[in-house]
């Protein structure tokens, strides 16, 4: 007598699909958990624009640092209202961006939502009784554009 031992095709099929369940669910949980945490580090950036913006509108209006203070830093549309680039944020230390290029000294910054780079992104900040910012359209699809973006 013949004592076979072993699975049937449908055991391995039936292992198979549950398997393949399985993992499938898994896939699905760690995407929602990678986009969930790209957009708490958006959610970061723009509190830190903010913050550096603040900054920048306090030293640029108050600050006695020429460097600063230059009219190319702190340029000014016709309604005293500062015109500035999330790149000159960075360069300057209001932000933190990635890592310069020690060669070319290339200060950038990338939205964490696609890793597209954002410097040349501009906002405008005014005064009107608080500090605000306001993120200025620009033609990357990546920037900012909509006070929404921008929070306070």
């Amino acid at each position: 007598m013949m004592n076979k031992k072993g699975f049937t095709l449908i055991e391995l099929l039936a292992t198979i699909i549950v398997l393949s369940i399985v993992m499938g669910i898994g896939a699905y949980s760690i995407i929602n958990i990678l986009n969930a945490s790209k957009e708490k580090n958006y959610d970061i950036l723009i509190d830190n624009i903010n913050s550096g913006a603040e900054q920048f509108y306090q030293e640029c209006t108050y600050s006695s640092n020429e460097i600063v203070n230059s009219s190319t830093v702190c340029r000014k549309d016709g309604n005293g209202n500062l015109r500035t680039n999330l790149g000159t944020l960075v360069e300057y230390g209001y932000i933190k961006g990635n890592d310069s290029d020690k060669n070319t000294k290339k200060f950038s910054i990338s939205n964490p939502l696609d890793k597209v780079d954002i410097s040349n992104c501009e906002i405008m900040i005014y005064f009107d009784g608080n500090v605000n910012v306001s993120a200025i359209s620009g033609t990357n699809t990546s920037c900012p554009t909509s006070y929404n973006d921008i929070k306070e």
